[in-house]
């Protein structure tokens, strides 16, 4: 720390990018190698300047000195970067969901003169990056199919994975490239949750989100064509549907089901979610699933569209996904039991707080947050904004009855009727699926509304609907 205004470019983004690697935030150093690096920024070279926005991406960081200085330095030596600066400058952009404009144009024009030179990383990287960016780039999307048809014999399942998501995304009509797609998924991803392989399990293996994307970007691409899945599409559907899907689907509907024991179930759930590896269903499947797990079904379009106005609000134009805390939900509830009424009013629902889960009591709020378990695959869910607002209205009808025991001890909770109406502004996440299965479960008399956008597929630009920014930061 001491000697870092000594250090010169490389000095600066090797620690920073060893520190990503590891996962190790040290906001002090970090914070001192940010300063120290705009001050040098001019002297960075391609690759010194890709690892540090690599880095401070995978942190989440939105350091704007930073961010600045990086773009300004990125615009002036673009014409030597190589795939790997291209996709890496890109994806950190896309992680931070940041629509620098005139960088990305730059990026996608360098992309275009080089794409053959990609290889099945980059390519796919450089596809989901544009897909965040929410810009429909043609000459590029096109260039990134033709490099993805001729490459994809070195695809692994997550190349697959990212480059059919965006494809879907981008809403294009690449039959072509989809098929391809679904038959290479097919040919070189295990079954999910199959235990019998020919060798052991590595990054290359189709893990249940890979699953997801694959066969929510084949069926997403059916809906708009008006067509039935059929050839591989169809195989891989099928596959997805009787070894993802449906398990799923049947764990949750135990964790909703009275007579199932609710500390049972959820560790059933648990070990599956782990199992498959899944992480969401995506915006189709979740949509099939929810009236399934929570009996929920759509608000009125009034409403919705008061909610979508609200969410729109109190996101400022940004991006409702990509990071927890974009994810926001407007909601309301109205509970009955015996004589009294609770009413939670129209409002906006953020992510809690970040951090350890808090030890559960005997308050309100605590045997709310018992009865609402979240389900964590790699990292913690309990702080989203769907869980945030579900435990509002479990607190308040716990206050209200008194009760919030679990298995079979909660037939006075269950007393409680009414409803809630619940907007969020991206896809529920497979915890937050399952939030609303055990709000149903402890209180299933009070009717669940439910109605989310999927972000990435709304309100897509090109680069002329999109603001440009000034040398001085401002935007015209």
């Amino acid at each position: 720390m001491l000697l870092i205004g000594d250090f010169k470019e490389q000095d600066l983004s090797n620690p920073a990018w060893a520190l990503a690697k590891m996962q190790l935030e040290d906001t002090p150093l970090l914070e001192a190698i940010a300063s120290s690096s705009i001050h040098d920024i001019f002297e960075s070279c391609a690759q010194s300047i890709t690892m540090l926005a690599w880095a401070f991406a995978s942190f989440g960081w939105e350091h704007t000195p930073l961010l600045n200085a990086i773009s300004s330095q990125s615009l002036r030596i673009c014409a030597d970067f190589q795939a790997p600066d291209i996709s890496g400058i890109a994806w950190s952009l896309a992680t931070l969901v940041l629509q620098d404009v005139p960088l990305i144009s730059a990026l996608s024009e360098a992309a275009i003169q080089m794409l053959t030179n990609f290889d099945s990383v980059t390519i796919s990287i450089t596809a989901w990056s544009w897909a965040r960016f929410r810009i429909i780039d043609v000459p590029l999307i096109d260039a990134i199919s033709a490099s993805a048809i001729a490459k994809l014999q070195d695809f692994g399942a997550q190349e697959i994975g990212n480059t059919a998501w965006a494809i879907s995304v981008f809403s294009v009509a690449d039959g072509t490239l989809l098929d391809a797609l679904a038959q290479k998924f097919l040919a070189t991803s295990e079954t999910p949750g199959s235990s019998t392989r020919a060798s052991a399990p590595d990054s290359s293996d189709g893990g249940g989100v890979e699953w997801v994307e694959v066969a929510s970007a084949v069926t997403a691409a059916a809906h708009r064509s008006g067509h039935a899945l059929v050839g591989n599409a169809a195989k891989l559907e099928a596959v997805f549907a009787e070894y993802l899907f449906w398990p799923l689907v049947r764990s949750v509907v135990d964790l909703a089901n009275p007579l199932v024991s609710h500390s049972g179930a959820y560790q059933r759930l648990s070990n599956l979610v782990d199992e498959l590896g899944a992480a969401h269903l995506g915006p189709d499947y979740t949509r099939l699933a929810l009236p399934l797990v929570s009996r929920s079904r759509r608000p009125p379009k009034s409403w919705v569209e008061g909610a979508r106005a609200a969410v729109g609000s109190a996101l400022g134009g940004r991006v409702g996904a990509g990071t927890t805390e974009r994810c926001v939900v407007f909601a309301a509830a109205c509970l009955v039991w015996r004589d009294e009424v609770v009413e939670l009013p129209n409002r906006v629902y953020m992510a809690l707080p970040r951090g350890p889960p808090q030890p559960i009591g005997d308050c309100p709020e605590d045997r709310a947050r018992a009865l609402i378990r979240h389900v964590h695959r790699h990292v913690l869910r309990d702080n989203h904004a769907e869980r945030a607002a579900l435990l509002a209205a479990m607190t308040a009808a716990v206050r209200l009855t008194g009760d919030g025991g679990e298995d079979g001890i909660g037939s006075v909770l269950a007393e409680c009727t009414g409803g809630l109406r619940l907007y969020g502004s991206h896809v529920p996440c497979i915890s937050c699926v399952c939030a609303l299965a055990q709000f149903n479960r402890f209180l299933p008399a009070v009717v669940l509304e439910v109605e989310f956008e999927d972000a990435w597929r709304t309100s897509q630009s090109n680069y002329a609907d999109l603001p440009m920014k000034r040398e001085d930061g401002t935007s015209r």
